[in-house]
């Protein structure tokens, strides 16, 4: 008798089981790649910035851009003036064709390893934001020759806020082992002033978890918020 054609329902279900094994051992695999192209992505997006400054600083005579505390529809925020050196639109541009950046968009405005949810706790998001303290001591804008260390002060941080500026508790710390909230090994990325990007655990910028305190320590000369000797 001749063997029927096709498989059997036992052959079948054999070959179900041995898929579904080896997609459970490759599961963990994906996760972790997705994760590592996020963490890529993310450092390609604040090295650009990075680029944007330099190259501003050309045409601005050594000054910072603002970092919009009146908003994003400050003409000089960084969040207007630098992507015009990425040959992209300016975030008031953006906001006036409402096209302001989305979750799911690639671009030099969102971090991919930010859970999609964040974005609807603001209605203009920043997954990117601008170190407060980099002002004058009247509160104008400042000239980058005036900082302490530009290799260990902050430009700019991975955040989740609703201003082109962030409070540290903004900050994000989405790479690294364990809860992003409680884990001091857990870190994020940060654009520091001279354009270098850095992943910088959260026990070195999170005050709660050991780091110096914003005002009552002087700048540090491997990480600091505070540009200079504040009075």
């Amino acid at each position: 008798m001749s063997r029927p054609k096709g498989f059997t329902k036992g052959e079948m279900v054999f070959v179900a089981i041995v898929v579904g094994s080896m997609l459970a051992m490759l599961a963990p695999t994906l996760v972790a790649y997705k994760k590592r192209d996020n963490q890529l992505a993310s450092m390609r997006n604040l090295r650009q910035w990075g680029i944007a400054l330099n190259l501003s600083l050309a045409d601005t005579h050594n000054t910072l851009p603002s970092t919009g505390s009146t908003g994003i529809r400050e003409p000089e925020a960084w969040c207007n003036t630098l992507p015009l050196y990425l040959s992209q639109k300016s975030l008031s541009e953006l906001e006036k064709n409402k096209r302001l950046p989305s979750p799911l968009d690639k671009t030099i405005w969102v971090n991919p390893g930010l859970p999609p949810e964040k974005f609807t706790l603001f209605p203009t998001f920043f997954s990117y934001a601008m170190n407060p303290y980099l002002r004058g001591h009247d509160g104008g804008r400042l000239r980058i020759t005036k900082l302490d260390n530009p290799s260990s002060t902050v430009f700019m941080a991975e955040v989740a806020c609703g201003r082109p500026a962030f409070e540290t508790t903004e900050i994000v710390a989405c790479y690294g082992p364990g809860s992003r909230t409680e884990n001091p090994s857990a870190s994020a990325h940060f654009l520091f002033c001279d354009g270098h990007v850095e992943l910088v655990p959260r026990s070195t910028y999170d005050a709660q978890l050991g780091a110096p305190s914003l005002k009552a320590d002087p700048p540090s000369t491997e990480f600091s918020f505070i540009p200079y000797n504040m009075p």
